[in-house]
Order: C-alpha cells, then structure tokens, then sequence
C-alpha cells in the first residue's frame, strides 16, 4: 500500500466520522435537508470519475489498430503484429 493511499484512506474515515457526528447532531430535520444533498454530491462525483475514465482511455487507445488474428492493439506505424507477426 502506498503512502498516497493511506493518506487517502485515512482521510476518507475522517470525513466520514465527522460526517455521521454531524448527522446525529442535527436529528431528523437534518437529515431530511442534508441527506438528499450528500447524495446528490456522491451521485455526482462518480459521474465525474466515469467521465474522466472514459476521456482518458479514449485519448489512450486513439489512432492504435488491433491486430485481426489476436487482438492485440498495435501502434499505427506497425505493418505486423507485434505478438503474433500477423500482417495487419
């Protein structure tokens, strides 16, 4: 485990103790107000996650060509195959 994923790890059950303290604090009329704005800040950022993933591997895997025996993708400049020297 690196150092960047306990920091990580350690800060997320920070946030969420403080998080559920506040919760009990206020009682039921705070959860009514706060609950439905939690979930719409968790909803929206996996959307955001999602959006970057997609973004970074469409940026990663443009102008590269699969070979049609293997599978395997090769750089654009490639005439064979660089795992099975199928000609592609």
């Amino acid at each position: 485990m690196s150092l960047e994923t306990a920091l990580k790890g350690i800060g997320l059950v920070t946030v969420v103790w403080f998080l559920f303290w506040a919760l009990v604090a206020m009682g039921p009329l705070g959860w009514i107000v706060l609950g439905p704005i939690l979930l719409i800040g968790i909803v929206q950022v996996y959307r955001k996650r999602d959006e970057r993933r997609r973004q970074n591997h469409a940026a990663s895997t443009a102008g590269v060509q699969n070979c049609p025996d293997c599978g395997a993708p090769n750089d654009p400049e490639r005439t064979e195959c660089k795992h099975c020297s199928v000609e592609l």
